[in-house]
């Protein structure tokens, strides 16, 4: 039975699905964490062939340890992996221990560093603002000059928006370099825009098994920065430029195998420019999401991708445009018993959202969907509205 390694299987919540999915296919699912068996809950152990309990996930060695000896006892290991940014590196360096197919540490310089990823999308002749490492204040002070204010700082290897800075004045650059964290920075011209994302799962030739793309109500760094509610939807049709260099980003970064979420900008001007690369599914209920714009069942799709190395005759219409609302701690109009009175035949789900993801998604979020764009965005403006 070909062998999986799901490494931290019980983050987030919903991708639980994935590992149901692949031992329905017959896959051996071989989980490795460090939470107690019994937390994990009924319907993930019961996903799981196997699992290995680690005292430290940051500690390598024991990992390493770990799928050794999961191998020695179900069989060869062909696939590692998280669907997780948080734990790329670390598939990458199991990877190349133990031989396993698939993204290795040299491979990931473009594909997770700010810096890589800039000097890739250039070399593929896509539009990104303009930008690079700064190790010095000096070279602060020389891209300063090249670019002008506003500037955007953020770690160079980094998740969402955290630790990143919108810089407008020498005063704001000074102390940002005086009390940044310890670790590299990326500096780049601040782009103005509406931010759209390019999603979907290609197959191990890198062919495009399904996509779709994403309207942000804000940039993350602004939801994050200045506590806004986060709203974004899916879009029936992507915008042909879009698609264009979505695909020519998938090129660029050589992807296979795997999800993928692309983030762009559209300037006021019309013109498209790439923000950064994901190499794995889109966050928060994003997959759900797509799944809800076509009735289709992505985690099903990727099992069969993984068990069969294709995907034949699959070509779903997305028939509904897909909402996320957020709601942080505030005062709203509408109470959560109302929103379900008034708009619950548009509803598909609704929960509290794990505290990790609060200071983007909020504290409890709802999926709402339906074929007419308008009718959508006035129930997100229902539900977001404060009192």
């Amino acid at each position: 039975m070909p062998c999986f390694i799901a490494l931290s299987p019980h983050f987030p919540l919903n991708f639980r699905l994935f590992w149901s999915r692949l031992q329905a296919a017959g896959i051996a699912v071989l989980g490795v964490a460090d939470e107690p068996w019994e937390a994990l809950g009924t319907d993930l152990q019961q996903a799981l062939t196997a699992y290995w309990r680690v005292d430290d996930m940051q500690d390598l060695d024991a990992l390493t340890a770990a799928c050794q000896e999961l191998q020695a006892r179900h069989g060869k290991i062909q696939w590692i992996e998280s669907h997780n940014e948080y734990w790329l590196e670390t598939e990458a360096e199991l990877r190349a221990r133990l031989d396993v197919a698939g993204p290795r540490p040299e491979q990931l310089t473009m594909r997770k560093r700010k810096s890589g990823m800039q000097e890739a999308y250039r070399h593929a002749g896509i539009p990104v603002a303009a930008g690079g490492l700064v190790t010095s204040w000096e070279r602060c002070q020389q891209w300063r000059d090249a670019l002008g204010y506003p500037l955007v700082a953020k770690p160079d290897i980094g998740v969402g928006a955290a630790q990143t800075y919108k810089i407008s004045s020498d005063a704001e650059l000074e102390a940002f370099w005086q009390h940044k964290p310890d670790q590299d920075y990326f500096l780049q011209a601040f782009i103005s825009g509406e931010l759209y994302s390019f999603d979907g799962l290609v197959d191990r030739s890198g062919r495009i098994i399904f996509c779709g793309s994403h309207h942000f109500s804000h940039g993350i760094m602004d939801v994050v920065n200045h506590q806004l509610d986060l709203s974004y939807y899916s879009l029936r049709e992507i915008p042909p430029e879009l698609r264009h260099w979505g695909e020519k980003t998938l090129v660029a970064f050589d992807v296979r195998e795997r999800f993928f979420h692309f983030e762009f900008f559209l300037q006021p001007n019309g013109q498209w420019r790439a923000l950064e690369v994901n190499l794995r599914p889109p966050g928060g209920w994003t997959l759900d999401m797509m799944n809800f714009s076509a009735d289709i069942d992505l985690y099903q799709v990727y099992a069969d991708l993984i068990a069969h190395g294709a995907v034949a005759d699959f070509a779903p219409q997305r028939r509904y445009h897909v909402a996320f609302a957020g709601r942080k701690e505030r005062v709203y109009r509408l109470s959560h018993e109302e929103i379900m009175t008034h708009y619950g035949q548009f509803l598909v789900h609704q929960a509290s959202i794990d505290r990790v993801f609060y200071p983007v998604m909020g504290f409890q979020g709802y999926l709402l969907r339906s074929p007419d764009l308008d009718q959508l965005q006035k129930m997100i403006a229902a539900i977001q509205e404060v009192r």
